[in-house]
């Protein structure tokens, strides 16, 4: 026998086994179909991907040595880990058909993660980070993160937008479900009617993004997807209180989940009571404003849409709510439109629809019909302005998906957009004798054809989607959208990305500017017609992913740059207590970039940290001249510590440079503010027990007690016209502590 070959082919053969990439198919057993998006996982090495249309996946790279354990998991079907050995392989899974009741899953995914595998860069936040903090509602759930900044606009009745890359609220699209239900009058007051316990994930995108939910996101996407029927506990309920005297309390139930007939449904209520009067700046005015709130939610869900044949998802919701604020003693109804006492009141009644229907043909073939709509009634009352408020929001797109070759994806369809907003200002014996009164209608009729096409290379390590949309609408005329992401992964675990693209929206006066209402400025039109703005935005971003079996983590870096065209804003800063309001077509731009990095420990340690830069500029006479309140630094850390399934610590700090302030420079000399504000940052600490059903959590939030004292411009005279409640720059409601209670029955089921 000649040794000596036996011994160079083993040595050969050994060779083959080093260093390869790791490659395979995913199928069903039952069914021999392959399937798309199932995760794909090496745990060792914190990495995970998805697979292609035709069941593929890969890890790009030549730096795996055999045996590596791969874990994998599909909706509907039974998670495995396989034991690679070096060569293609194939994973058959098994559908999922035993009682979920029965069945224990443990949830070891991270709170927060950046997926690999998409063109554009995105950052989950699910459940588990959101348990993090007491987050009561969806402007709440950004404690442990940089890229989104919560911003209240109005201290009295806590309006709020989020903002991202240094710009508003209304340039980002905020989705539910993927459907774009918060803009226009439900875009004040709604980010914060969502509570955080029917929130499952949320998905934050920044820059050009995909064409297809619309083409107002303009630098960014943050879409919040509500918990799912099939995954949700059978029975959860939630006490959230605090030390202003705020009660929340969330409960939700799996009304049934039928596998054999496909149906399963659940049924989610919220309710807050609102806080005390509680006066610590002795200005006369309330510091917390008095929310009352009721919401229904109800979802019902047919089959899965990777199966084929129909399947749908539905969703309603109806939101009945309060806001009262102002001075000490203020009674919304003895009190109303009158200069006795000074309040502010918003009384808003809304109920939602959405529906996704679908219908798969075949592995590459599925149709989808999204479909939205939106009542919005609201009544607000600013001192001695009246305010009535009615919107009607309907959003539909028919959308084929057509994976048309390994690789290679065309989704195309028609999309319609209804929103007809009607907005009646009055003022009732106005010491001011402002003169903006008066009826303003703003309506959007747009009919678009849109297509988006992606193509991924057969290793997975390039991919890159083309978009674009044409739109019309009757009276502001046609629009060309047009966006484009790309993404190279050269090595295992680096990521780099480019983006570009544009976008338009149209503006609702009042409704996304309350401001020109809670102050009692004079607004000035300049123009008779505000036109749409419209803005481009580029950017980068690099990411590095990186595990072991004793820490794993990311690092990300990203710059974006967005400069627009048209643009609309009120101006504050050239002439004394009033509003100018005026199409601006000069020169506006707006830098942002942020390097965001984590780790975990196996010892049960996570550490994460981003500085965020932003600077938003405007040239007005060929002068540069900051926008305000946008701080251009930002540091955001959080820590938490898990020393076994039963305790949790969690600190977070968040750390604000200085913002430019709108100029009193020409107000009486009492009332003249600082051109910038200073640094600040807030800290807040929870602790959390938890036992098979129950869990009890506290903290402080705003440890140090920071807060703008006396943030009220003209606190004095609230029916004078100096008189501004949107001059904020940072908290205002001091330290609170907080503390709450969760109850879980069927605790099992995954979340």
């Amino acid at each position: 026998m000649n040794y000596r070959l036996i011994f160079s082919l083993w040595v050969l053969a050994s060779l083959s086994l080093q260093a390869q990439n790791i490659e395979g198919y995913i199928f069903l057993l039952e069914t021999d179909e392959y399937v798309a998006g199932a995760e794909v996982a090496l745990p060792h090495h914190g990495l995970s991907t998805q697979t292609t249309a035709d069941g593929y996946f890969s890890f790009p790279g030549n730096t795996f040595e055999p045996p590596e354990a791969i874990l994998v998991s599909y909706l509907g079907a039974i998670s495995d880990t396989i034991l690679w050995e070096g060569e293609e392989i194939y994973i058959g899974l098994e559908t999922a058909s035993i009682d979920m009741d029965e069945v224990v899953v443990e949830d070891e995914r991270a709170g927060t993660f950046r997926p690999t595998d998409g063109a554009a860069p995105v950052e989950v936040i699910n459940k588990n980070e959101l348990s993090k903090a007491a987050c009561c509602d969806l402007a709440g759930c950004f404690e442990t993160q940089g890229t989104v900044r919560p911003q209240t606009t109005n201290v009295i009745t806590r309006a709020q937008n989020l903002q991202m890359l240094g710009l508003s609220g209304v340039y980002n699209q905020a989705l539910v479900n993927g459907h774009p239900l918060l803009q226009g009058l439900n875009f004040t007051y709604g980010v914060s009617s969502y509570p955080g316990p029917w929130i499952e994930n949320i998905f934050v995108a920044k820059g050009a993004n995909s064409v297809l939910q619309g083409f107002d996101g303009m630098v960014g996407q943050i879409n919040m997807e509500t918990s799912k029927p099939t995954e949700i506990e059978s029975t959860f309920a939630n006490v959230y209180a605090n030390s202003f005297g705020e009660v929340q309390v969330n409960f939700h139930n799996r009304l049934f989940d039928q596998p054999e007939r496909k149906w399963s449904s659940w049924l989610g209520v919220h309710m807050t009571r609102p806080a005390g009067e509680i006066d610590r700046d002795n200005d006369n005015f309330m510091d917390v404003t008095q929310i009352q709130r009721v919401s229904i939610w109800n979802q019902w869900k047919y089959a899965s849409e990777d199966e084929l044949g129909w399947s749908a998802d539905i969703s309603g919701r109806y939101l009945s709510s309060s806001r009262t604020g102002g001075q000490l003693g203020f009674e919304p109804v003895e009190h109303a439109l009158s200069t006795e006492i000074y309040g502010q009141h918003t009384v808003i009644d809304q109920a939602d629809f959405m529906s996704k229907v679908n219908y798969r043909f075949s592995g590459e073939h599925k149709l989808s019909l999204h479909t939205s709509a939106s009542i919005h009634d609201q009544n607000s009352q600013f001192g001695v302005t009246d305010y009535n408020g009615n919107q009607y929001l309907v959003n539909s797109r028919l959308t084929h998906d057509w994976h048309y070759s390994p690789g290679l994806g065309l989704k195309w369809g028609l999309a319609h957009t209804y929103r007809r907003i009607e907005e009646e200002v009055r003022f009732i014996d106005d010491p001011l004798d402002r003169t903006f009164d008066g009826t303003y209608l703003t309506e959007l009729n747009v009919l678009g054809l849109f297509f988006e096409h992606e193509w991924q290379s057969s290793n997975n390590a390039w991919r890159w989607v083309v978009g674009s949309r044409f739109d019309h609408d009757p009276a502001l005329g046609e629009f060309l959208t047009a966006r484009t992401q790309l993404k190279y992964e050269p090595f295992l675990g680096h990521v780099f990305r480019l983006s570009a693209g544009n976008g338009w929206r149209q503006v609702a006066l009042f409704a996304e500017n309350m401001p020109l209402l809670s102050s009692n400025r004079e607004v000035r039109f300049q123009d008779d017609f505000i036109l749409p703005e419209q803005a481009w935005n580029s950017g980068m971003n690099y990411t590095y992913t990186f595990g072991s079996t004793n820490v794993s983590g990311y690092l990300a870096v990203d710059y974006y740059y967005t400069a627009f065209q048209q643009q609309f804003f009120p101006d504050y800063d050239r002439e004394v207590a009033t509003a100018i309001v005026s199409n601006f077509d000069g020169d506006t731009r707006a830098h942002g970039a942020q390097v965001e990095g984590k780790l975990d420990f196996s010892q049960g340690w996570e550490l994460k940290a981003s500085y965020n830069f932003a600077q938003v500029e405007r040239s007005i006479e060929g002068n540069e001249q900051l926008l305000p309140f946008i701080p251009r630094h930002r540091i955001m850390a959080a820590l938490t510590y898990v020393p076994n399934p039963k305790w949790q610590f969690d600190l977070n700090l968040h750390a604000y440079g200085s913002q430019r302030l709108p100029s009193t420079a020409n107000y009486p000399v009492e009332l003249q503010q600082r051109s910038e504000s200073p640094n600040f940052s807030v800290l807040t600490f929870q602790l959390a027990r938890k036992w098979d059903r129950w869990e009890v959590y506290g903290g402080v939030e705003n440890m140090f007690d920071f807060r703008q004292k006396r943030p009220i411009l003209g606190w004095e005279n609230p029916f004078g016209q100096y008189f501004d409640p949107s001059f904020i720059w940072g908290p205002t409601r001091g330290r609170e502590w907080f503390m709450g209670v969760r109850y879980r029955l069927n605790s099992d089921v995954k979340q």
